[in-house]
């Protein structure tokens, strides 16, 4: 779940198989993974770095894959995957989306989801943005 608006987001898995290696299951090889990335970092405008032991590699925010290593790279002569940004693009000032399709529809399921004998308040995004709540305040 983003609850930031990131320039870059890191995406570790613990281990990755080469797409289309049939030696790996279905769920080590780099297929679903990648495509998993590539949606986040679309939706996120975001670059992905997926840091793996194997397949490594770096989801651009329209979710292709512009840089990869692969899982069968010797450690000796290529320990780790690099790859530059031009960071000028990246936009400063606004660190947060209260309307971003990823948080927000996350944050109504998990709201939605919440057990009944739960205590619900609703509190509007204006009264949480203008700080005036702290956690020794009753909510409006």
């Amino acid at each position: 779940m983003q609850a930031q608006r990131e320039n870059f987001h890191l995406a570790p898995f613990p281990y990755l198989g080469n797409p289309r290696d049939e030696s790996f299951v279905w769920w080590e090889r780099a297929e679903s993974n990648i495509a998993a990335v590539g949606h986040y970092s679309y939706l996120a405008g975001a670059y992905s770095f997926t840091t793996s032991v194997g397949y490594a590699f770096v989801s651009s925010p329209f979710g292709e894959v512009v840089a990869s290593m692969s899982a069968e790279t010797s450690f000796d002569e290529h320990p780790i995957l690099y790859h530059s940004l031009n960071t000028s693009g990246f936009e400063p000032g606004k660190a947060y989306d209260s309307d971003a399709q990823v948080s927000w529809a996350v944050l109504k399921q998990i709201d939605r989801a919440f057990p009944k004998y739960i205590p619900h308040r609703n509190v509007s995004i204006r009264s949480l943005l203008a700080g005036s709540l702290n956690s020794s305040e009753a909510l409006p």
